[in-house]
């Protein structure tokens, strides 16, 4: 029973979650349940410790995007710095988590959001996951974490970018090697990605200056439907190589590369060998007039 301090809409709320470990649990509330605290488990000691050092900075980002409501996008991108400083600092906390917490499996859970983000140097986190205890890296998480890095060093600088061979628009097989000799931008995207459709004006800029100059582009879609992928060719105005499975987020081209969010790409040299990755915006007008 809630009482009158908590009236039937907000029970939806009232949620507490914790872990549950091979040791002897209390928990102990008074007024509601997400308020409860929880004694005799480690676990939920770390992970309420370190919930303490996020949530401030979390609730600041929060604030800050709400007085931005109806704001102009210019009175909004001010603020984009201070955001970042708060992302920043987040990220340094968890990560300084992880470090100081090798026996420990909320660290492990930490590990695949911070140090698996999005362009993560595969060596740096191998080293760092072999520091958790054995039996953590044995987990079903600890596993997943490994292939992660399994593929982050495959597909890393340096190395050679993945074969593959999928369908394009016509229905006609096309084989990634098949464009060997050439630099190759491989983009992944979609056409119910609003970022990747805001980005595609740059990229058809990019490829209308460097075509002539072996310069191609390989458009990898996250579509499921293939009109909708049409269309946004068609309307977006892109003239090179377009390529799919039209299995959403199960592309296997995708997974082969370990792409979980679009827009991303990957740009290859004439022996196949990869030389950049995630280059957007003025980034990759910059890296491509110094290449050419």
């Amino acid at each position: 029973r809630h009482g009158d301090s908590f009236p039937e809409p907000e029970w939806k709320g009232d949620i507490f979650h914790f872990y549950i470990e091979n040791s002897d649990i209390r928990i102990v509330t008074t007024d509601s349940i997400k308020n409860a605290n929880i004694e005799g488990s480690m676990l939920n000691e770390e992970s309420f410790k370190l919930s303490q050092q996020v949530s401030p900075l979390t609730e600041e980002i929060i604030a800050l995007q709400n007085r931005m409501k109806g704001r102009t996008k210019e009175q909004i991108m001010v603020t984009y710095d201070t955001v970042q400083i708060y992302v920043d600092s987040i990220r340094k906390i968890r990560h300084d988590f992880i470090v100081a917490h090798p026996h420990s499996y909320k660290a492990l859970e930490e590990f695949t959001s911070v140090e698996l983000r999005k362009g993560f140097d595969a060596r740096e986190a191998e080293v760092l996951f072999y520091k958790f205890d054995e039996d953590l890296q044995n987990t079903a998480n600890g596993k997943f974490i490994l292939d992660k890095i399994a593929i982050g060093k495959k597909t890393a600088i340096g190395q050679e970018a993945i074969d593959f061979t999928q369908k394009t628009l016509d229905g006609e097989d096309f084989k990634l090697s098949s464009l060997r000799g050439k630099y190759v931008l491989i983009d992944f995207w979609a056409a119910w990605c609003k970022p990747c459709r805001a980005e595609n004006p740059n990229l058809v800029k990019a490829y209308n200056t460097y075509k002539d100059q072996n310069f191609e582009i390989v458009g990898v879609s996250l579509d499921a439907s293939k009109e909708q992928w049409k269309n946004a060719i068609e309307k977006d105005g892109l003239p090179w190589i377009h390529v799919s499975d039209l299995q959403y987020w199960k592309n296997e081209v995708a997974i082969q590369y370990d792409i979980n969010s679009v827009p991303a790409n990957i740009l290859i040299d004439p022996q196949g060998i990869i030389i950049a990755k995630n280059l957007r915006g003025d980034a990759l007008n910059e890296y491509l007039s110094q290449l050419f």
